[in-house]
């Protein structure tokens, strides 16, 4: 007797069931590049320091003023505190330490509020770095930018540095309060010194999670496209 021997053919699938598959594997790919996008680190330019948000309350007069270490961070109640300080901020305007060549971007003869993307560079209206206190066009219940060019090297070091050393740009972000005081919110500077910043900006790199999603969801539609004319 001869063996008897079954053969099994597969039936093709639906054009409906084969596009919802379509699109589910279409799904889970584009998923897993956004994960691995997002959870890649962050980079950033090395030129530019940038402080991180930091959201710093500001006291509403001068006699309280809020004094900053641009490079370390550092901030204290007043120049015994902070005995390296390179800004002193309060809710209506700021000291500028002279010994470290620190000055501010000037509108007339107060600090001016910059808009998001305003050059800071040699060109600006700076001050003289006399330390003089200086009241900042910043209206009250808004956040604004302030430019500013400093020596970080004499920071480091203690080092009081001349007016005629060579400076860095960077600018400072501020809010203030209709009864008084503000916040710093966050501040950065070039490392460079003599080149430009843009108030700001902070060398952060656009994340390449979003790019990644855009081109598998545009490669994922001309594909299922693709499959929708054959099938028809």
């Amino acid at each position: 007797m001869k063996p008897t021997t079954s053969t099994f053919t597969a039936s093709p699938l639906s054009p409906l069931l084969s596009n919802q598959l379509h699109r589910h594997f279409l799904t889970c790919s584009a998923a897993a590049a956004c994960v691995a996008g997002t959870v890649a680190p962050q980079q950033a330019d090395a030129s530019i320091v940038y402080s991180g948000l930091r959201n710093l309350a500001l006291p509403a007069t001068t006699g309280a003023q809020l004094y900053i270490n641009l490079v370390t961070g550092a901030t204290g109640s007043g120049a015994v505190a902070l005995p390296d300080w390179d800004i002193a901020p309060y809710g209506g305007g700021l000291r500028n330490q002279p010994s470290y060549a620190m000055a501010t971007v000037l509108l007339g003869a107060d600090t001016a509020n910059l808009p998001s993307g305003t050059d800071i560079s040699g060109t600006s209206n700076l001050s003289a770095a006399t330390g003089g206190i200086q009241n900042v066009l910043i209206p009250s219940t808004t956040t604004g930018y302030i430019g500013f060019k400093f020596n970080p090297d004499s920071l480091n070091g203690f080092t009081p540095a001349p007016n005629g050393t060579p400076t860095n740009f960077g600018w400072l972000r501020m809010t203030t309060n209709t009864g008084g005081g503000g916040t710093v919110i966050d501040w950065a500077y070039e490392s460079t010194p003599g080149v430009a910043i843009a108030a700001g900006a902070t060398g952060a790199v656009p994340e390449p999670s979003s790019l990644a999603c855009l081109a598998m969801g545009a490669i994922g539609l001309a594909s299922l496209r693709r499959r929708q004319k054959i099938a028809a």
